[in-house]
């Protein structure tokens, strides 16, 4: 079974999710399952002065962090 995780890099909810309920479900079935973690999050951008700005819902950080 193939597994995708979208997560936001600095969300604690996220974060939680991953240690509390993927990581013993993915060490139970190690063999049996393939779990692909893809960093997203809600975020805005605006032109500004013709470069773009990305602000991130968790700070600068997780924009980093979610590239």
């Amino acid at each position: 079974v193939k597994i995708a995780v979208y997560y936001e890099s600095l969300c604690p909810d996220s974060k939680k999710f991953i240690t509390s309920q993927l990581a013993p479900v993915w060490r139970d079935l190690r063999g049996g399952v393939k779990v692909k973690l893809v960093p997203y999050g809600k975020s805005t951008h605006d032109k500004i002065n013709g470069k773009w700005q990305f602000t991130c819902h968790h700070g600068e950080d997780e924009c980093y962090g979610n590239k």
